[in-house]
């Protein structure tokens, strides 16, 4: 099938996303990359009309890219260890499984995140270390939410789905 893309645009709900319109089939991809063939997060149905920039998605209009979700879980096995904002919290709970989570919606200090935006575990050691190779992904997790939106990565985690 070929694509032809119109409009890159900026999603300003989650500047971290770029929405690539497919008028001829009614769709946009959603992706971390403003290069619309790069690895796309999943498709939004239905735009025809809609003001793209801000618009709400909605469950039922989302494709998630089931590929893309496999990448994303393997980069965050291979590497949350590294990644700063985890380092962090690790360290405030030593002798724990760590949610690592989507950053739409972080948890109030000492609060557990919804298991939607969830994408696994680490165990963090007595000395408040992630330990390498202890991610579990969590098969409830969901690119989009129905009710905090899309996907929003750490600092580290969209640099490294970015270089990917």
């Amino acid at each position: 099938m070929i694509r032809t893309f119109v409009r890159n645009i900026s999603y300003k709900p989650q500047p971290q996303l770029f929405i690539h319109e497919l008028p001829s089939l009614n769709k946009a991809k959603l992706s971390f990359h403003e290069n619309p063939n790069k690895l796309e997060v999943g498709i939004i149905n239905n735009v025809q009309g809609k003001s793209l920039e801000n618009l709400k998605i909605l469950p039922k209009d989302f494709e998630e890219n089931k590929e893309f979700l496999s990448k994303l879980q393997e980069i965050i096995k291979n590497n949350i260890q590294n990644d700063f904002a985890f380092i962090v919290e690790a360290g405030a709970y030593p002798s724990s499984h760590l949610p690592i989570y989507d950053f739409r919606l972080p948890p109030s200090h000492g609060r557990i995140p919804e298991v939607e935006n969830v994408f696994g575990y680490v165990k963090v050691s007595d000395d408040g270390v992630i330990e390498p190779g202890s991610y579990q992904s969590n098969n409830m997790y969901r690119l989009l939410s129905g009710t905090d939106g899309p996907i929003n990565l750490s600092d580290y985690l969209l640099e490294q789905i970015q270089n990917s």
